[in-house]
């Protein structure tokens, strides 16, 4: 019901958040499960589910994809002094993967 009114606003449901007491957050194996478990049972506005965890100094967020099934951490590229994303960075990143 609350999703069905939801959608009537152009209101969706794109994930869930919550806070730990860290500075930089790390997923416990209860968030894993439950990610897991969102990932085969709740739906979306889009393909994509977002997991987002506070800590007390930083954020962060996954990304599961809900054709694959996979979460993965997504990062911030690097910008330069204009505040523009530079490319490079991201190629970077893969090659060191």
């Amino acid at each position: 019901m609350f999703l069905k009114k939801a959608r009537r606003h152009k209101s969706y449901y794109m994930g869930v958040w919550h806070t730990h007491p860290q500075k930089t957050p790390v997923p416990s194996d209860i968030d894993w499960n439950d990610w897991n478990e969102t990932m085969h049972s709740d739906k979306t506005g889009c393909q994509y589910v977002f997991f987002v965890i506070a800590g007390t100094d930083e954020w962060r967020l996954w990304v599961g994809d809900l054709m694959t099934r996979e979460i993965q951490e997504a990062y911030e590229c690097e910008k330069d002094t204009n505040g523009i994303y530079i490319k490079e960075s991201v190629l970077q990143d893969e090659e060191t993967l």
